[in-house]
């Protein structure tokens, strides 16, 4: 069991954005799906960290979390700056529980422990500044997003996911 973390995946399977316009995009989905399953298994936790649908709603996102969820794993997915399709954790888990996307969830302001370590997310597509503080180790939200997002993970070992990465 081993935690992972992607960022990026920019998918567009339920609307009309195709990626293979750009170098090196060509067949990513194919080549995500193949490395995918070469490399994940059920039991492995992965954090995608934004920007995962280009779509502009969930309806249009529901091709693209279809393709997630059929992969294996359990997926934590944050909000990255192309994520248009996001509105509040509430609404949007509804919207995966309809659909019995179950292995879908979401890490925005909490905090989640896979593979025995706790960690969080502030998942507002910000980035990380060099040199801040704990508590302004990603640019913008507040001090009381962060509070949401890291203190319920500590003290155990901790990570931190934005949407630039694992930070």
């Amino acid at each position: 069991m081993s935690v992972y973390a992607i960022g990026d995946p920019h998918l567009s399977l339920g609307c009309d954005k195709e990626m293979n316009i750009f170098a090196g995009w060509h067949d990513y989905v194919q080549r995500l799906e193949q490395n995918w399953r070469e490399n994940i298994s059920p039991e492995d936790t992965v954090i995608l960290a934004g920007d995962i649908s280009w779509a502009m709603n969930m309806e249009d996102a529901l091709a693209d979390f279809t393709f997630l969820h059929g992969l294996p794993g359990e997926k934590y997915l944050m909000k990255g700056n192309h994520d248009y399709w996001w509105t509040t954790v509430s609404s949007m888990q509804r919207f995966l529980d309809q659909h019995r996307l179950n292995t879908l969830h979401f890490l925005h302001n909490n905090a989640v422990t896979a593979e025995g370590v706790r960690g969080g997310g502030e998942g507002r597509g910000q980035h990380y500044r060099p040199g801040a503080g704990p508590n302004q180790a990603v640019a913008g939200g507040g001090p009381t997003r962060k509070r949401k997002a890291f203190v319920p993970a500590l003290p155990a070992h901790f990570w931190a996911a934005g949407h630039s990465g694992i930070l």
